[in-house]
C-alpha cells in the first residue's frame, strides 16, 4: 500500500496531537497541545495511505541556516514500513529548497536517524540555535511543554546538508528525569513497605486488609517499572488507584499514609495519551471496582 507525503491540513491536527501526545506520556517526545500546532501548522508534514493519517514530521527554521527535526511520530501499528524515514526525508528536503545548511534533532529514541541516514557531526552555534527554539516555541515566559522541567532530551546531530559537513564530535544533550523518577517511586515503595509492616504488625495476609495493603506495596513497585518501562501508563494509574483504595477504603482507614505516598506517585507516572484527568479517572475507577471486587470476595 503506497504512502503518501504531503503539507499539514488543519483537519489534521487532532490526529497529530493525539499521535504526538500518546508518545508524550511514554516519555519518549514532547507533548504538542493544539494551539501549538496549529500556530505551526506550516511546519508540518503528514503521511498517509488508503486508511488515513499513519505519522507527521515538522521541520523548524531556527537561525538563517539551521533548522531542527521534530515531532517526528508513527502510529506504531505502521511501524516498519519506512514512513519515519519518508517523513524525514520530506523535512530534508525542504531544508534545501529553504537554502539552509545544516539539519539537526534531539531525541529520546536516537537509535532511529541511522536509519535516515544520520552522520554524527558538529554543529557551530547549536546551543544558540535551542535557545532561539524555546524563544519562539514557548507562547508565555513558561515553556511551553509541561515535561521540559524533568526531560531533557538526548541529543544526536544528523543529516548536514552539502556546504555544512563539519566533522566534529557531537555533543549530546543527556536525559534526566526517567532516572530521578525511578528512584522516588522506589523510595514510595519502601516507605509504603515500612508503613504496612507497622499497619499490620509484620503480619502478611491474616486479613483482608493486611493483604491489601501489602498488595498496595507491590502496585507502588508496579509504577515504579512502569516509569523505567517507559510504557503501559494505565497500569501505572490503575496501581495508584488501587493504593488510593487501600488507603482509603479498608478496615482501619483511612490510613493517610498511604493515600499521601499515592499522590506522592501520581506526578511521576507517566500520563495516558497524555491526560492527568485521565490517569485520575483511572485511577477512581481502579479504586471504586477493588472495593466492589473485595465486598463480594468469599
Amino acid at each position: 500500500m503506497s504512502v503518501a507525503i504531503r503539507p499539514a491540513r488543519v483537519e489534521d491536527v487532532e490526529d497529530m496531537r493525539a499521535l504526538v501526545n500518546r508518545y508524550a506520556a511514554e516519555d519518549r517526545m514532547l507533548e504538542r497541545s493544539r494551539d501549538f500546532l496549529l500556530e505551526h501548522l506550516r511546519d508540518f508534514v503528514v503521511a498517509e495511505d488508503t486508511s488515513g493519517f499513519l505519522g507527521c514530521c515538522s521541520l523548524a527554521v531556527l537561525t538563517p541556516d539551521l533548522a531542527e527535526v521534530r515531532s517526528l511520530a508513527v502510529r506504531p501499528e505502521s511501524s516498519g514500513r519506512g514512513i519515519g524515514r519518508q517523513l524525514v526525508v520530506a523535512c530534508v528536503a525542504e531544508a534545501r529548497r529553504l537554502g539552509l545548511r545544516r539539519v539537526f534533532a534531539l531525541t529520546l529514541v536516537p537509535d532511529f536517524f541511522p536509519v535516515a541516514g544520520e552522520e554524527r557531526v558538529g554543529v557551530p552555534g547549536l546551543s544558540e540555535a535551542i535557545r532561539v527554539r524555546r524563544a519562539r516555541d514557548a507562547p508565555s515566559p513558561r515553556w511551553d511543554d509541561p515535561r521540559a522541567s524533568r526531560v531533557e532530551r538526548a541529543g544526536r546531530v544528523h543529516a548536514a546538508l552539502p556546504g555544512g559537513r563539519a566533522r566534529r564530535k557531537v555533543s549530546a544533550v543527556s536525559r534526566m528525569g526517567k532516572a530521578a523518577r525511578f528512584f522516588a517511586a522506589g523510595f514510595d515503595t519502601v516507605a509504603m513497605g515500612v508503613l504496612a509492616f507497622n499497619e499490620t504488625g509484620g503480619r502478611f495476609a491474616a486479613s483482608f486488609a493486611e493483604y491489601i495493603l501489602w498488595g498496595s506495596v507491590l502496585a507502588a513497585a508496579i509504577c515504579a517499572i512502569v516509569i523505567l518501562a517507559e510504557g503501559l501508563a494505565p497500569l501505572a494509574w490503575i496501581g495508584i488507584g488501587y493504593i488510593l483504595f487501600g488507603g482509603l477504603l479498608t478496615q482501619g482507614s483511612p490510613h493517610f499514609g498511604f493515600v499521601l505516598l499515592a499522590l506522592a506517585l501520581a506526578p511521576m507516572v507517566p500520563r495516558p495519551r497524555g491526560s492527568l484527568s485521565l490517569g485520575i479517572g483511572i485511577a477512581a475507577v481502579s479504586a471504586v471496582v477493588s472495593r466492589i471486587a473485595i465486598a463480594f470476595a468469599p
